[in-house]
């Protein structure tokens, strides 16, 4: 099983919306089809799954990771969804539907809290990387920082800031929880960095051309930021004195560090060993760039505009027939479709399936009764219903077993018995189907004065004779399973089980 790096990506193809691709080879890894054009900001990869959305739909597909098609059971959302984003861990989602904030546990699809402190829809949501702080930012410029203790108690937020004029492009944390800083990217041309403990703002940069995106380095001293014209810029924040509140950086000429697409940069994500940067632009390319040398060493041609690129580590079983995903997502559940009486509650996902099989034993054993404490009673039946099927299932196979042997006997003539009660039925039936047939050649004599004239062949007798014997040997075994039924019904009234 090999470990390795992969590219995600997305773009506005909606035969092909979402792949991976190995970065070390530049290869494709996995395809997923279906779901329609992903937008920025609405995609995510969690416990297993590819979650996708279309702009301006309610609806977030999910793909495993080892199939090409999206799963019929899709995730509702109450509204259109401008952005989500799920958790690493596998445990919560937050979806963006207008200006409000929606949070579910995924594990049983309820909805545990939401709040609404923009002003304007939300353009991008983003959890940390241990899934505890929840950034937001809308096209009023606002940026808010949640943590789950807050969505849940429908509390104000960790952190608020209005320092934006225009909508916010794009987020991204820094390591370190609550001691942790907030990078924004807005559509006024300008970075800000904030301090969540503070509150302050550290500091701000301001751009020659609008910046579309940002991404930050491993060491957290460099801050990659994409342009509308197809450029990138470097920023070094070690060279930033704090004594300045703004710097303005230089014309996109000398500014631009990494040069070489032909349109707008969506998207920007660096390696883990912070030995290569990734973008994806609106010229249908991905490009990979050694950051020490500014050179582009790879280029990856898609098949639409990209607006998604993020680094994810896999494994080679993760992509193979036999893998499965560990988390069981569940279908969202809003408030206008939850019933009135259901009081909610979670479920717990276990991935040990001899924990799974020792659990069951040991229900059976405290739920299991002992023959002593079984006792007939009208009232109340004791007996499980798996122990009713099984006895109902024995009484079948035992009539159908006598049946068989019956009939079996019957048809080869071993048992004089019977062949002596088959005689004497037929006597009897034929004494008392003799006065019908005189009644019947009185009133048609002519009729059988026609047919008294016509002999009968030997072929016909013989016949003859074996339908009258087919005939006993029917009734015979009617008689014997209406005897076998009789007793059935007798043995269901009352059970006696020692």
């Amino acid at each position: 099983m090999n470990i390795f790096n992969a590219l995600a990506v997305t773009t506005l193809n909606e035969n092909n919306p979402a792949s991976i691709w190995n970065e070390a080879t530049g290869t494709l890894v996995a395809n997923y089809r279906g779901g329609g054009a992903v937008p920025r900001h609405c995609i995510s990869i969690s416990g297993g799954y590819v979650y996708t959305s279309q702009s301006g739909s309610p609806l977030i597909h999910r793909w495993p990771l080892n199939k090409q098609h999206p799963e019929s059971r899709r995730l509702i959302a109450p509204g259109k969804i401008q952005c989500f984003d799920f958790s690493q861990d596998g445990t919560h989602a937050v979806v963006a539907v207008g200006e409000k904030v929606h949070l579910y546990q995924i594990t049983s699809g309820s909805m545990v809290g939401t709040a609404a402190k923009h002003f304007q829809p939300l353009s991008v949501v983003k959890f940390n990387q241990r899934g505890t702080l929840i950034a937001c930012g809308g096209q009023d410029g606002q940026v808010t920082v949640w943590t789950l203790a807050n969505l849940i108690q429908s509390a104000d937020p960790l952190f608020s800031s209005m320092d934006h004029n225009l909508p916010i492009c794009d987020l991204c944390f820094t390591t370190g929880n609550l001691r942790s800083r907030i990078v924004s990217v807005s559509s006024d041309y300008s970075c800000k960095i904030f301090d969540l403990a503070s509150g302050k703002q550290l500091l701000s940069i301001a751009f020659p051309s609008r910046p579309t995106c940002l991404t930050i380095s491993p060491n957290e001293a460099t801050i990659f930021l994409g342009n509308i014209n197809g450029g990138i810029f470097e920023v070094n924040l070690l060279e930033k004195s704090r004594k300045t509140a703004e710097y303005h950086e230089p014309t996109s000429e000398s500014g631009e560090k990494f040069v070489g697409h032909d349109k707008q940069v969506s998207c920007l994500t660096c390696t883990t060993d912070f030995g290569h940067l990734v973008s994806g632009s609106y010229d249908e390319t991905i490009k990979i760039w050694h950051i020490e040398s500014h050179q582009c060493v790879r280029t990856i041609p898609q098949k639409g505009v990209v607006t998604n690129v993020f680094f994810r580590v896999f494994s080679s079983f993760d992509f193979t027939t036999e893998f499965k995903p560990k988390s069981a997502a569940h279908s969202f559940v809003n408030p206008a479709n939850r019933d009135v009486n259901d009081e909610g509650g979670f479920d717990i996902v276990i991935s040990d399936d001899q924990l799974l099989e020792r659990e069951f034993e040991m229900s059976c054993s405290t739920t299991a009764l002992t023959n002593d404490e079984i006792r007939p009673t009208k009232s109340k039946k004791i007996l499980s219903e798996e122990a009713k099927l099984k006895m109902q299932i024995e009484k079948l196979k035992n009539s159908n077993k006598s049946m068989y042997k019956f009939a079996l006997k019957a048809l080869t003539n071993g048992n004089s018995n019977n062949d002596g009660d088959s005689n004497n039925d037929a006597n009897s039936e034929t004494e008392a189907v003799k006065p019908k047939k005189k009644q019947v050649r009185k009133k048609n004599s002519s009729r059988e004065r026609v047919r008294k004239k016509k002999p009968k062949t030997e072929a016909q007798k013989l016949t003859k004779k074996i339908r009258e014997k087919r005939r006993r040997l029917q009734r015979l075994v009617d008689k014997r399973i209406w005897e076998v039924s009789e007793q059935n019904k007798v043995q269901d009234d009352v059970i006696v089980i020692d």
